[in-house]
């Protein structure tokens, strides 16, 4: 039963993410518009600029080109790695060494020297899980962490792993949970956080966390946020093992 069950989930999985790539096709669609648009502007600019003009003035125009590009193909590809859907490769995960070895493989110059982080909770926690989509997710997660610091004078990135109960014993969660001491999200845009394409980073493609979202989906888990000017707390549940 537990075998036609996962078959069963695998199917359903597979029919929401098809639904979700349309979706994801149409708002990219509308999302490419923007830098395509300029593109052709400054082309236009380039190809106009009178003789003799600085050099100063097409080279600003090709560094425009250049960011625009460069969004537009950031945007694509995050499109084609949601759309590649590969088989789970599941294998049993310690949380709290998947957790220290992933840090440990983060490069020290990517943690700004203002930002403390700290890991704490059950060393014997353990899930079955793809780790290699695991890993994606949480990284993700703690560069967006790092990133709501930024500015700051000092911050701490506080990770807990640990386990609960729900109703009933066999609803036993197991959660990373990742916290940061960032000014938090606003109260404003809270509900919109998981939408494809909403960022309020420059050059951002708005598609992280919802594809962190739909990953830990197809794991059996969630992601949950919860966030107040004190900070922004995002937590991977994943089932028992």
């Amino acid at each position: 039963m537990e075998f036609e069950n996962d078959k069963n989930y695998y199917r359903l999985f597979k029919f929401d993410r098809l639904v979700l790539l349309g979706q994801m096709a149409a708002s990219l669609a509308h999302e490419l518009r923007t830098p395509l648009t300029t593109v052709l502007f400054e082309t236009a600019a380039i190809r106009n600029l009178p003789a003799g003009a600085s050099a100063g003035a097409a080279a600003s125009a090709c560094d425009t080109i250049s960011r625009e590009v460069g969004r537009a193909s950031r945007l694509i590809e995050s499109l084609l790695v949601f759309s590649k859907f590969k088989g789970l490769q599941l294998a049993e995960v310690r949380l709290r060494d998947f957790v220290e070895e992933t840090l440990g493989e983060i490069p020290a110059s990517k943690i700004p020297p203002t930002v403390r982080v700290s890991v704490e909770g059950e060393r014997e926690l353990r899930v079955t899980s793809d780790p290699g989509r695991l890993k994606q997710v949480f990284i993700n997660v703690f560069f967006n962490a790092l990133e709501a610091m930024a500015g700051q004078e000092r911050g701490d990135v506080a990770i807990r792993v640990y386990s609960e109960y729900q109703e009933l014993p066999r609803d036993r969660r197991c959660i990373v949970s990742i916290r940061d001491t960032g000014p938090g999200i606003p109260d404003e845009i809270k509900t919109r956080v998981l939408e494809p394409f909403f960022t309020t980073k420059k050059d951002g493609t708005g598609l992280g966390l919802y594809i962190s979202y739909s990953v830990m989906k197809t794991l059996k888990g969630d992601l949950e946020i919860q966030s107040s000017r004190q900070g922004t707390r995002v937590d991977l549940v994943l089932p028992e093992r």
